[in-house]
């Protein structure tokens, strides 16, 4: 095979800026969402000049900064897996509100981040 053709891993930083950075902290953790302080990490934060957290469940990563400079928001769209019944119903009880959608593809529970994102949660 030719050496110039064989896969290579390549790595990369996923960060998103926000104003609203504690509530949009609290959502992830809300989701059950591992949340690791930088620590004094140089590359954290990356892009902005405030706070900055590493947020992982699985295979996802990201960095959440704080945008100390003018209103910035992480509003994107997620399609998380691995949720149940249980954990729909404690978001529930911590005042989130969640659509449910049945499927042949199973359960699926959709909410709104702090800062007007949506989120999909499926079993």
């Amino acid at each position: 095979m030719n050496e110039s053709l064989k896969h290579t891993d390549t790595a990369g930083i996923i960060a998103f800026a926000t104003s609203n950075f504690d509530a949009m902290r609290r959502f992830f953790h809300d989701l059950g969402m591992e949340i690791g302080e930088s620590c004094g990490d140089p590359l954290m934060p990356l892009f902005t000049q405030g706070r900055g957290v590493y947020v992982r469940r699985g295979d996802i990563a990201f960095n959440l900064e704080e945008s100390t400079n003018g209103a910035a928001s992480a509003r994107f769209n997620m399609l998380l897996f691995g949720y149940t019944a249980d954990d729909a119903e404690r978001l529930r009880s911590l005042g989130y509100e969640l659509r449910t959608e049945e499927s042949l593809h199973g359960t699926h529970y959709t909410l709104i981040t702090p800062d007007g994102g949506t989120v999909t949660l499926s079993s």
